[in-house]
């Protein structure tokens, strides 16, 4: 019940904007704590070599005020190679109202090709949901990050 009250306020701040959510003390001590766990992942070694290289891609990038070449790093590591978020199909259900025969047929066979292609992939520690939950929080640092250490050249900071 805790969470959920916790995620609802998150959603609210993010609803106003980044800066509202840079500001969410709930926000803040969500991040706090998975970067605690993400650490002790990295202190286990549990993430495994080519996780722990995205990682480190995201980190290099922050401290180098890159924080484009930090949002993409991110990306890699959040969503990979995948041909297909997996979440991407079951949100497809409510957005297909306006399509109709073929094109409803077509989209989804897309989304069946992408499923079997993503099942044929080699599973990785970031295809565990508790992982992926704590690489979001360095998507947050990555804003906060900006937000205090801005780049001079606008082309290197995140959108």
């Amino acid at each position: 019940r805790k969470k959920a009250g916790e995620k609802r306020a998150v959603a609210a701040a993010a609803s106003q904007g980044a800066e509202a959510v840079l500001r969410s003390q709930v926000a803040m001590q969500q991040t706090s704590k998975s970067v605690k766990a993400l650490q002790k992942l990295l202190k286990n070694q549990e993430l495994g070599a080519d996780v722990l290289a995205k990682v480190e891609r995201v980190c290099c990038g922050m401290l180098g005020r890159e924080y484009t070449e930090a949002n993409q790093a991110y990306l890699d590591l959040a969503i990979g190679n995948k041909a297909w978020h997996s979440e991407v199909p079951t949100l497809m259900e409510g957005g297909m109202d306006g399509l109709t025969g073929k094109d409803r047929g077509q989209m989804w066979k897309q989304a069946r090709t992408a499923q079997r292609l993503n099942a044929q992939r080699v599973k990785t520690s970031m295809d565990n949901e508790e992982v992926r939950s704590h690489v979001v929080a360095l998507r947050r640092l990555i804003t906060v990050a900006q937000a205090i250490r801005p780049n001079a050249d606008p082309s290197k900071n995140a959108g």
